[in-house]
């Protein structure tokens, strides 16, 4: 080799050596350690002009440049607990004689003490919709964090942190079942909690919701109608439905009133209210539906007439009259008297009634009036129309006593398919009805055989009328017929 090639990598090597040699590695230590914080110290390199240092969790000999210092010392905070950190510590010696060696140390910052769970947890003074939950303060703890649901499980999530050793519960549901779940904070690190600790608590029900009561229609028009019914204390208010349906509605119409007017209404129609009663804002406080039907008014109602007495008998007579436009019904009422009876009178729908006497041979007087009202027994009527008639003397044969008191009537007359005969007192043997044309010829026979009502089918028979005659041993009483 060339002698002054090898003199120079001589020199080099020599000169290399002691740069690095000049520049020396300082001693590194660590003190004060806590559970989140040390202090890092060293010495030793008389040369230096600084240090870099790296606080890292990697063994590893840094092989990027660290942070510079001039200090011999750097505390270190903000540190996990029970964690192991390396501190990197090299010393710079100058430009002529640049950096040393990195010295790393090992340090494990302290574990956390235990976190104790609060312990005296309670619940008391419950309410439909609240609870007081208090328990016994944790020495050293920082807060505290709770969850209120109605699991019984662990709580996997974070709680809502709290200062204090109670809590109010509010906004719960009536008679209901809840878990209220605490756990003490130790410290501000992920982690540093007690273990859950539960306690089960129920809110009282909710009283019953009576329903509503006493509900009444007044003022009924042909159309409208005030509706009114009991009050009630504690309460929000009632729901209403107002419809033609009986069936049970899933909601209505709030309302704080007891008493509703309803407008605009159809004559002659059956109205269904449904009502409930709303009693708390908490879903399903209502009582059940009930249901209160009224009926309107007609449009108008006018009183009867074409006032008719058919086959008056000795004790029986037919009334008819024709249909009052808006009529609802009707009352009639037969006496003795001729002026207006100032009481009501025998209800029915029907335009063409029976009557039974008592009397044969005597004048009677028929009463008859509108009943204008959907419900019968109110006080809208029309006037009473009158007329008179006089009772056949009896027809019987004989001077027995009583014989006098006998009578056929028939029912419906005018008929139109069956009709129904009825013979009032004493039959004397061998009783039959014989219906017969208007001329005379014998269409069927019937045997009574002493039975009081006897059906006559007159289905196929021709329009127009007819003559039935009762016969028996000692009487014979004929009546007329009309066939629709």
């Amino acid at each position: 080799m060339n002698k002054i090639l090898l003199s120079t990598v001589i020199l080099l090597t020599v000169f290399s050596s002691r740069v690095f040699a000049v520049c020396g590695t300082p001693s590194v230590s660590a003190t004060n350690i806590t559970v989140n914080s040390f202090v890092g110290n060293w010495s030793g390199v008389p040369t230096a002009v600084s240090f870099e240092y790296i606080r890292d969790q990697n063994p590893a000999t840094p092989v990027v440049p660290g942070t510079p210092i001039t200090n011999s010392s750097q505390p270190f905070t903000g540190l996990l607990p029970a964690t192991t950190y390396y501190l990197h510590i090299r010393a710079y010696c100058g430009a002529a004689n640049g950096f040393g060696a990195w010295v790393t140390i090992q340090i494990t910052t302290l574990a956390l003490p235990p976190c104790n769970p609060p312990s005296g947890l309670n619940a008391f003074g419950f309410t439909n919709t609240s609870a007081n939950i208090i328990w016994t303060p944790v020495n050293g703890a920082t807060s505290y964090q709770w969850v209120l649901n109605q699991s019984a499980a662990t709580p996997f999530v974070q709680g809502t942190p709290t200062a204090l050793a109670y809590h109010n519960a509010t906004n719960l549901l009536p008679g209901t079942t809840y878990y209220f779940h605490l756990r003490t904070d130790c410290s501000g690190y992920v982690g540093d909690t007690s273990a859950w600790e539960s306690i089960q608590f129920s809110t009282p029900p909710l009283p019953t919701c009576n329903a509503p009561a006493s509900i009444t229609a007044s003022n009924v028009t042909s159309t409208g109608a005030d509706v009114s019914w009991s009050s009630q204390n504690g309460i929000l208010g009632w729901e209403f439905v107002l419809d033609q349906s009986q069936s049970t509605p899933i909601s209505g119409t709030f309302s704080t009133s007891n008493s509703l007017t309803f407008t605009g209404l159809v004559s002659l129609t059956t109205y269904f209210l449904h009502l409930r009663t709303d009693c708390s804002t908490y879903v399903g406080d209502t009582s059940h539906w009930v249901t209160y039907s009224f009926v309107t008014y007609p449009d108008s109602c006018s009183k009867v007439t074409g006032l008719n007495l058919n086959f008056v008998t000795p004790y029986t007579a037919f009334a008819s009259w024709n249909a009052a436009p808006g009529a609802y019904a009707y009352e009639y009422l037969v006496n003795t008297e001729k002026d207006a009876p100032v009481v009501g009178g025998t209800p029915t729908f029907s335009t063409y009634n029976e009557i039974q006497l008592i009397s044969s041979a005597s004048t009677y007087y028929l009463h008859v009036r509108s009943v204008c009202d959907t419900v019968l027994y109110t006080s809208n009527y029309t006037v009473w129309v009158t007329d008179s008639f006089w009772t056949l003397p009896g027809l019987a044969v004989s001077n027995i006593a009583g014989d006098d008191h006998f009578a056929v009537a028939a029912f419906p007359n005018p008929v139109q398919d069956l009709v129904e005969v009825s013979m009032h007192g004493l039959q004397k043997g061998n009783s039959k009805l014989m219906l017969m044309d208007m001329n005379g010829k014998l269409i069927k026979t019937i045997v009574v055989d002493g039975r009081d009502k006897v059906g006559i089918d007159m289905g196929e028979l021709a329009q127009g009328l007819y003559l039935l005659r009762y016969t028996d041993n000692e009487q014979v009483y004929t009546l007329r017929l009309t066939k629709k």
